[in-house]
């Protein structure tokens, strides 16, 4: 299965300013001259397109590590370029669940997907006001360039 193989580079990778991830197996070869990196939206990426063709058991399986996943990418310190990826999956994640928990009541599966739901609803919660912090941010500064391309 690739979520595995996702999670793993997803951490062990550190996270540049640009938005590459390095990864520290390949960091630590400093007798090769080719820098090897991958950007860590790419593999976000990946995961969005494996929660489209995962089996839902395999998705519930890798819970934990996806909401790993998600919170580790929405961190302040990452690039805009890898939260929107982060929240792409999200959706993806949500969309998917969506079309199977109406299916699955009064299933174990339909416990599990609601466990998974709700760890998803607190990572959208936690970031959710950060999200409308830089928004309104964005906004001031938006007013700001307007006002002074009038005054001119």
């Amino acid at each position: 299965m690739v979520f595995p193989l996702l999670f793993d580079m997803s951490s062990l990778a550190v996270v540049r300013k640009a938005g590459q991830a390095t990864l520290a197996s390949d960091a630590a070869k400093t007798d090769e001259i080719e820098d090897v990196s991958v950007p860590h939206e790419t593999i976000l990426d990946c995961m969005t397109s494996c929660i489209r063709v995962a089996h839902i058991n395999d998705i519930v399986e890798q819970q934990n590590n996806l909401v790993h996943v998600f919170i580790t990418s929405m961190s302040p310190g990452s690039p805009w370029t890898v939260k929107i990826s982060a929240f792409s999956s999200i959706k993806e994640l949500c969309s998917r669940l969506n079309k199977v928990l109406d299916d699955s009541q009064r299933t174990s599966l339909h416990a599990n997907l609601t466990s998974l739901v709700q760890e998803v609803i607190g990572v959208h919660f936690i970031y959710y006001t950060f999200v409308m912090t830089c928004l309104n941010a964005i906004s001031l500064l938006v007013s700001v360039i307007y006002v002074m391309s009038t005054s001119d």
